[in-house]
Order: structure tokens, then C-alpha cells, then sequence
């Protein structure tokens, strides 16, 4: 996997995080699920990008586990998701 797809992976999450936050419980759902399942790593980066990786995927998960399990999820968890992709995204540019 090159540092480009990564981009795309990271660029895709920061698009994608901010539209579920405006939609419906199903599609968010929906939404944060295909994230976890496309910006997962293989353990071919730095430590620091892999740990920032790490990070943004667990984040991105704990949005969809409050929405699954609350139906909703509060706005911390959005904002840290999408704070931890800004800095593993940052991080694939250096």
C-alpha cells in the first residue's frame, strides 16, 4: 500500500465524518461502518504514522459503537475522530 492510498483513505475520512454527523442514525451508521473498514493499516508505516492511523481508526469506531449502541453519538467523539484523521492526514504529507 503506497502513502498515496493512504491520502485517499485519510482525505475520504475527512469528507465522509462531517456528512454522517448531519445524517440519519442508518445511513451515519452506514457511513462510519465503510470508514472502519477502509482505514485500517498493515503495519508498513512509520511508528508515528501507523500510531496516528491507529488513532483516527479507533476514533472513528467509537463514533460508530456510540451510534449503534445510543443512537446517537455526542459531539466530543465526532470532533476528536475527525481531529485524530486530520493529524494522521498531516502526517502522510511529510
Amino acid at each position: 500500500m503506497s502513502t498515496d492510498d493512504d491520502i485517499v483513505k485519510a482525505d475520504l475520512a475527512l469528507d465522509e465524518l462531517p456528512r454522517a454527523r448531519t445524517e440519519t442514525r442508518e445511513r451515519a451508521l452506514a457511513i462510519v461502518r465503510h470508514l472502519a473498514n477502509t482505514t485500517g493499516n498493515n503495519g508498513s508505516r512509520t511508528v508515528s504514522i501507523e500510531t496516528a492511523q491507529a488513532d483516527a481508526w479507533l476514533s472513528i469506531c467509537a463514533v460508530g459503537q456510540s451510534i449503534d449502541k445510543q443512537g446517537q453519538c455526542p459531539d466530543e467523539l465526532w470532533e476528536k475522530a475527525i481531529a485524530l484523521t486530520r493529524r494522521w492526514r498531516l502526517l502522510l504529507t511529510f
